[in-house]
């Protein structure tokens, strides 16, 4: 069975979502908050903590590999120049928690692991957000 995968259309679907280079758009099977962790076909969420700004990291996440980034409405021209997919919503951490609603639904009730050992490896690599503490808190 083959990976899960956030698709344009899912994102579409993000309250106030605008997108810009969608062309440029590939289905993505890893969501990441913390720019350190991106990699290469990764979605970054730009997410403003009480400490810090995931905006001020875009840059750190494209150099990992970032495909596409999720950004504040607000901050679109500061990323204007950015010729990878760019998703503009009202609030990033709401659309993080949409995200992670959109990957729960496309796993819920399906056998994604034949076994226990898939699962294991589907936890240290892929899991985020709300599906991983469901997935991987038995």
């Amino acid at each position: 069975m083959g990976k899960i995968k956030i698709t344009l259309e899912d994102l579409f679907y993000l309250p106030g979502a605008e997108i810009f280079n969608p062309d440029a758009y590939k289905p993505l099977s890893l969501v990441e908050i913390d720019s350190r962790k991106a990699k290469k076909g990764s979605l970054f969420v730009a997410i403003k903590g009480d400490r810090y700004d995931g905006h001020d990291f875009i840059s750190d996440a494209l150099k990992k590999g970032a495909s596409a980034v999720v950004i504040d409405s607000r901050k679109l021209k500061k990323f204007s120049f950015l010729e990878i997919p760019v998703i503009t919503v009202p609030d990033t951490t709401k659309a993080y928690g949409e995200i992670a609603n959109i990957w729960r639904k496309k796993i819920t009730g399906k056998s994604y692991f034949n076994n226990r050992e898939q699962r294991k490896d589907y936890c240290k690599r892929d899991g985020f957000g709300i599906a991983r503490r469901k997935i991987c808190s038995d």
